[in-house]
């Protein structure tokens, strides 16, 4: 598929990379078009063309105009023949006018699939009445009659004709009776129970992590609309059978298959596996190549095989970067979902999170991505493993700058080693311009007072850098202080902004004597990096990383999902389906 294809499906159809049309310059496209077809020149007149569709999509006229425009470009051409078909047909999808059927003599599909989305139109309407009638006995219908008119709604969009046959057929509001919540969250414990009671473990798993989302979502602090009270005390109660039930489902899934096992797929058997496999009632289940990592996924076949190929790769780096692998004998899990709402029901701590960590057990969402993609978000949350086993206690701005670091500073899987004085720049000059070199905002992200946990990653990897690596006459004050601080940061009593302060502002080898002195060395570093007065002593860094290799999208299908880009959910969001 060629570059004008992918512009015409994802950029509006009048773009031209930054002028902005006036409304005036918007009429005057057509004739423009016109002058320049009869000219010869065909690009410009496609680009004014496409501007004047814009306005007017589904005029059959002007679509006639675009394809008169389009050249040698076999894409452009059929994309726009099919828009054009629909423009002109009828309530049934076909065309009437003599003209227009004499030129799709030789275009026999555009016409079919005009035809079929016609009757699919039909289909989907019959089923949403049929859902209505029969609402008093199933309210549940509801929703039936709202997914049909939804997805008829978008069948209909392009057809004039179409979506004429929806007037006054709108999407069904759905009003959600009083103490919904409370008999939702009570009938999900007894299926959670009456599963595992029948011997059906994935029926009891898959209301478990409904009800783990749900008691999640009830915890974010930031959760929009009413908060059910007792969702703690559901947690609670349900822990013991959830475990139950990932045992049942882990002894029928038998034995983890290997990686050499998968690699021995055909391409349709990939398939085939992802559809079986595709929730944790039946989860993808595989062992990394040394028995490091149980890794379990309802993304499907190439995710499950990657991640498992891959896994112990980054485990090894960061075991030589740390020095030691406090895991011998010791395996972990990887779980992958494709959803936020997946990561809720693995219990997430806050809905905007990519992944975390407890424990041994690590859950990354992955969608939409590669293989080497998803290795940068298991390399950061493997880093709170291995901090977890030799550093606990660390503050959350050390904890998170460290893995941002590590994350970022490498360039593929087979690296061995990290680059050791890798920095981001832009990260540390947006630190700077957003305040944190302000004394006060420094103590915000020391004691831990931070209004938003996530300034903790990009703050905390300023500070991390700077710490880690900064130099006064060949020699880092910071670094000895650091590892001490990393070391007894679990052991102190202190609390953190005064232990901090005994390690890094006791005026000793090269540091300041206080916290003040400190903020004004810690400004100096971040508006070092800034674009416009770069410090020389930038040149220590470097933004460069070895070559990654090349990584292909993945198409596991459930990857691809239609859940939107999570924001603060509302209770039962995303769960409740």
């Amino acid at each position: 598929m060629n570059a004008l294809l992918w512009l015409t499906l994802f950029l509006p159809a009048g773009w031209t990379g930054g002028a902005q049309d006036s409304s005036s310059a918007a009429g005057a496209a057509r004739p423009a078009a016109e002058a320049a077809l009869e000219a010869g020149r065909l690009p410009e007149a496609n680009r004014h063309a496409r501007r004047a569709l814009e306005d007017h999509p589904t005029d059959p006229e002007l679509l006639d105009l675009v394809l008169a425009t389009v050249g040698d470009d076999e894409d452009a051409r059929i994309l726009y023949t099919h828009a054009w078909i629909d423009a002109l047909a009828d309530g049934r999808g076909r065309v009437q006018s003599k003209p227009a059927r004499g030129r799709l003599a030789s275009l026999d599909l555009p016409g079919r699939i005009a035809e079929q989305r016609a009757e699919a139109l039909g289909e989907l309407l019959a089923f949403a009445a049929e859902a209505r009638s029969n609402v008093r006995r199933h309210p549940e219908n509801l929703l039936l009659e709202r997914w049909a008119l939804r997805l008829a709604g978008e069948l209909a969009e392009a057809s004039p004709a179409l979506a004429a046959t929806l007037d006054g057929k709108r999407s069904v509001e759905l009003l959600k009776p009083g103490g919904l919540p409370d008999r939702v969250v009570a009938a999900l414990e007894r299926l959670l129970g009456d599963s595992l009671s029948a011997g059906e473990p994935g029926r009891a798993l898959r209301a478990g992590r409904i009800l783990s989302g749900l008691v999640r979502q009830a915890a974010f602090k930031d959760l929009e609309g009413a908060r059910p009270r007792g969702m703690d005390r559901v947690g609670k109660r349900i822990a013991k059978n959830l475990a139950r039930a990932r045992e049942g489902v882990a002894r029928e899934a038998g034995r983890p298959w290997s990686v050499e096992e998968l690699e021995w797929l055909t391409r349709e058997e990939g398939e085939a596996f992802t559809r079986l496999h595709d929730s944790f009632a039946h989860p993808g289940v595989a062992l990394s190549p040394g028995g490091l990592y149980r890794v379990e996924t309802d993304c499907g076949f190439e995710t499950l095989l990657g991640a498992a190929s891959t896994v112990e790769l980054h485990h090894r780096r960061l075991a030589r970067w740390y020095g030691r692998d406090p895991f011998e004998g010791r395996p972990g899990t990887l779980r992958i979902v494709p959803t936020s709402s997946g990561l809720e029901a693995e219990g997430a701590p806050f809905w905007w999170v990519g992944g975390f960590q407890g424990g041994d057990q690590t859950v990354l969402r992955f969608a939409q991505g590669t293989i080497e993609g998803l290795g940068h978000g298991m390399t950061h949350e493997l880093t709170h493993r291995f901090d977890g086993a030799l550093y606990p206690g660390q503050p959350a701005w050390l904890s998170e700058g460290k893995a941002v670091w590590t994350a970022a500073a490498y360039g593929g899987s087979s690296d061995e080693t990290f680059v050791a004085n890798h920095a981001l720049f832009g990260t540390i000059e947006g630190v700077w311009i957003r305040g944190f070199g302000n004394l006060a905002k420094l103590r915000t992200l020391l004691d831990g007072s931070l209004e938003d946990y996530r300034d903790n990653y990009s703050a905390g990897y300023a500070l991390y850098v700077y710490l880690s690596t900064w130099e006064e006459e060949g020699r880092r004050p910071f670094a000895s202080a650091l590892q001490r601080f990393m070391e007894e940061g679990g052991r102190t009593k202190l609390a953190p902004l005064p232990f901090f302060e005994s390690l890094f502002c006791d005026g000793k080898e090269g540091r300041p004597a206080d916290l003040e002195a400190f903020a004004q060395g810690w400004e100096a570093f971040l508006h070092g990096f800034y674009w416009k007065t770069r410090a020389e002593w930038t040149a220590r860094y470097t933004q460069a990383t070895p070559p990654a290799p090349p990584s292909p999208l993945v198409y596991d299908e459930p990857t691809w999902t239609w859940q939107r880009t999570r924001s603060e959910p509302h209770f039962g969001e995303a769960q409740a389906a």
